[in-house]
């Protein structure tokens, strides 16, 4: 009698357990996006919202919006977002976003005076991914419709992990990684940004996606640069790969090259599988990169024979010394222009020998880092020709 009396006991209380803080879905405003933009009196905090509104199947063409966004400004970003309850009927609920976009006039007062409120937040994840606005603002990119995908933040992180998958011009940086970049003193920042490019205008509007080719479009630029937590420039699309083989974030991309004997013709190589280890000297500036893929030959107009492994060497050592050009043209080029740590290698020679980073962290910048020697052995090796073995020629 006891057991029953105990079993009873037990299925009750489960029964009557539930979730303290839960929430009926219609009441929340599911948000898949936040933007950050300078305002006269602070900040304008824009919300891409999910519309959760249904429509019947004889609207639906008409259509209602599948996003939603509002707008509010404050001295802070927690009082302007707090104030999106003046339009929104229903609470933010902010455990879906993936994309945060700050525009580039906050950027360039300092990154971290907007964040804190986003970093203390404990109701959203911190994996979604973070841009910076280049010559528009967030709430001009979040408002844009796209053709693809009926939430632009999906269409827009979609790219975002296509690009550092297969090409290499832009690095997946997520909240939670920049927190950590944010609070190491031996780190720069680094993010990809983001563009609109078209009619302006129309860009929020039905007519943005009624026709192929939309006339208003959001595509991913060149990476952001930072120093001291401030956006200082962007570098340029090569600059943009060249950072992706340094900082080991590079999977596949295209190269690009001349044809030895005829400047007007070009052949294209797939890298794939490409890997960064980066070393440093105990005892000297000086950093080691030893770069390795393999290659696909994508498109060739050469006039070689592809049958002849020397014709194979010799388009392998045309890869790796090209490589290795761009890699030393990129960090010469924006030393020169920002004279940034992005390659992270004041930390690579703090976890070698720390005693050795403690001589150089005080006068980093202005003794030590453009005087750092940067050796690169890069190692290719063609593994597909392709279908065909031979090079399609003009007639004569």
């Amino acid at each position: 009698m006891k057991i029953k009396n105990k079993l009873c006991l037990l299925i009750t209380i489960f029964m009557l357990t539930g979730c303290y803080n839960y929430r009926e879905l219609n009441d929340l405003a599911i948000t898949t996006a936040f933007g950050i933009d300078k305002d006269e009196n602070g900040y304008k905090m824009t919300f891409q919202v999910v519309n959760t509104k249904k429509s019947s199947s004889q609207d639906n063409d008409s259509g209602n919006p599948k996003i939603i966004v509002y707008e509010q400004t404050g001295k802070t970003t927690q009082e302007a977002a707090r104030k999106i309850i003046l339009e929104s009927p229903k609470r933010v609920y902010a455990n879906h976003v993936v994309l945060l976009v700050i525009d580039e006039n906050v950027a360039k007062e300092g990154i971290e005076n907007v964040l804190d409120l986003l970093f203390r937040d404990a109701e959203s994840r911190k994996q979604y991914m973070v841009l910076i606005s280049k010559g528009t603002t967030a709430k001009e990119i979040l408002q844009t419709l796209t053709p693809l995908e009926a939430v632009n933040a999906q269409d827009i992180l979609k790219s975002i992990i296509a690009d550092s998958k297969y090409y290499g011009m832009s690095e997946d940086i997520t909240l939670e990684s920049l927190m950590e970049s944010l609070i190491n003193s031996k780190k720069e920042i680094i993010l990809p940004s983001i563009k609109l490019i078209g009619n302006k205008e129309i860009s929020s509007s039905k007519e943005n996606i009624e026709s192929s080719n939309t006339s208003a479009k959001v595509i991913l630029g060149e990476m952001a640069i930072f120093k001291n937590n401030k956006l200082v420039g962007y570098a340029t699309e090569k600059e943009s790969i060249a950072l992706s083989y340094i900082r080991g974030k590079l999977n596949d991309t295209i190269v690009t090259m001349e044809c030895p004997n005829n400047k007007d013709k070009y052949f294209s190589v797939e890298l794939i599988g490409v890997k960064t280890k980066k070393k440093a000297n105990k005892n000297k500036l000086e950093v080691t990169l030893d770069i390795t893929g393999n290659g696909s030959i994508a498109e060739i107009y050469c006039d070689y024979n592809l049958e002849k492994i020397k014709t194979i060497d010799t388009l392998e050592k045309n890869i790796e010394k090209h490589i290795t050009n761009e890699i030393k043209n990129s960090i010469k080029s924006l030393n020169n222009r920002y004279q940034s740590d992005i390659y992270d290698f004041k930390e690579l020679f703090y976890k070698t020998n720390p005693k050795f980073y403690n001589i150089i962290k005080k006068d980093y910048y202005d003794k030590y880092f453009n005087n750092i020697k940067i050796k690169i052995n890069t190692n290719i090796k063609l593994i597909e020709k392709g279908t065909i073995t031979k090079v399609i020629k003009d007639e004569e």
